[in-house]
């Protein structure tokens, strides 16, 4: 059950990575260099707090570290949404719904030790 979770979550925040990329691309042919740095970097920070979140979940489990990568996770998922918002508002809500939902649902799963 976990695993398709993880599955599942993998899938939105590989999509979203891809995006934030493009958009950063679209950002740099229009010389917007800060704006391009920014999803460029926030890209870079979701597949980081990504990994340990996945990590903690499949391959070892350590109650305290999954909490802290679920922390992290969150985290940047919310920075997505505040600072990324206003380039497209429904696809980075619509992000932070599933990829939060579904981190939600992995952790408390995985500490249940269903």
């Amino acid at each position: 059950m976990v695993e398709d979770l993880v599955k599942r979550l993998d899938s939105v925040v590989t999509d979203m990575i891809w995006w934030l990329r493009d958009r950063a691309s679209e950002f740099k042919a229009q010389r917007k260099y800060k704006i391009a740095n920014k999803l460029s970097g926030l890209a870079a920070e979701l597949g980081d707090a990504f990994r340990p979140l996945k990590h903690y979940s499949t391959e070892e489990v350590a109650e305290g570290l999954l909490l802290k990568a679920y922390g992290e996770f969150y985290r940047v998922c919310t920075s997505i949404l505040f600072e990324v918002g206003d380039i497209d508002v429904d696809k980075t809500n619509e992000f932070h719904s599933k990829a939060t939902d579904l981190a939600t649902e992995i952790v408390l799963i995985t500490l249940r030790g269903d």
